[in-house]
């Protein structure tokens, strides 16, 4: 039996403990999880890292293994200095298909990222009729999230339905998005509610009609996923890594970075009961049917054979 080891900085990325969860259960005592606190070299194995300092930890170990398969994260591989390192890789990991797109490396496989509460968020009853006309938001607010779209988008929503309200559920850079509200006369529209633990999100997310995803750039923000998964319809940009599930929704959710197209696409969606009924459901479906601890499986299995084949 090969021996397989997963080397990260401190802990997995909270999408890959799906990954995590499963080379342990395919390679018991031949898996290693391995942080960069406590390296425990492999030898003749397969190394999988995941970021920039545990690839560079992996190339040196390269030589003496079988493998070496590296995982890209966001923002990290925009730069061309740090995508060199995946052309230097045996296998790279993408977790999208606009981060397959980006990397360097010959051989690369897509594995999806996991919220590791999926099976329990998709068991939550939900009602599209309980459903407050609320346009969600849950990350981090730096700009690479696109958060200064948000007031620009809401200008516009807002004047076809004042009912509606923006739920910003983060922290960081509020002012990106509270000096252009007051501007546009909307900031009684817009609440930013701060951190809120993870199952407070999700009774929110719960609420809400839609969920936004406005970034620059994003390799696959679990927290779309999330969204779904608690029947949220989700509007992205086509920068966002999650549109590989959304499509699958409807093509028509993905957007341009254009602040009134946007809206309209989501003023449509509010405007329509049997829209949402329709999106909602299928939203639940597609995340519950992509991203099974099946279809996970298969695709950590293709690194492995792209690895040993």
């Amino acid at each position: 039996m090969v021996k397989v080891a997963y080397v990260v900085n401190n802990a997995p990325h909270v999408g890959h403990w799906t990954w995590v969860m499963i080379l342990r259960r395919l390679f018991n005592n031949d898996f290693y999880l391995v942080s960069l606190n406590r390296p425990k070299p492999m030898i003749n194995g397969i190394v999988i890292t995941e970021g920039v300092r545990p690839t560079l930890y992996g190339l040196m170990m390269k030589p003496l293994n079988k493998c070496l398969a590296a995982i890209a994260l966001s923002p990290s591989i925009m730069s061309n200095h740090i995508n060199k390192l995946y052309s230097e890789v045996d296998v790279g990991i993408a977790v999208s298909s606009i981060v397959e797109g980006l990397m360097a490396s010959r051989r690369k496989v897509i594995i999806y990222p996991r919220p590791p509460e999926l099976e329990h968020l998709l068991r939550m009853s939900v009602n599209v009729d309980d459903r407050k006309p609320w346009i969600c938001y849950s990350g981090p607010l730096i700009p690479i999230k696109g958060i200064h779209l948000i007031p620009e988008v809401a200008k516009y929503v807002v004047k076809y339905t004042r009912e509606t309200k923006f739920i910003i559920i983060g922290d960081g850079a509020r002012d990106l998005i509270t000096r252009r509200a007051r501007k546009y006369g909307i900031k009684d529209s817009i609440t930013i509610t701060g951190y809120i633990p993870r199952a407070e999100v999700f009774k929110l997310l719960r609420r809400c009609s839609i969920y936004m995803q406005l970034s620059l750039f994003d390799a696959f923000p679990i927290a779309v996923i999330e969204a779904m998964a608690l029947g949220c319809v989700p509007v992205v940009t086509k920068y966002v890594g999650s549109r590989d599930m959304v499509i699958k929704v409807s093509k028509n959710l993905i957007h341009e970075y254009d602040p009134e197209r946007i809206a309209q696409g989501m003023v449509e969606i509010l405007s329509n009961k049997d829209l949402l009924r329709e999106l909602s459901p299928a939203s639940r479906q597609v995340v519950g049917e992509e991203l099974s601890v099946r279809r996970v499986e298969e695709r950590i299995i293709k690194v492995l054979e792209e690895c040993i084949g």
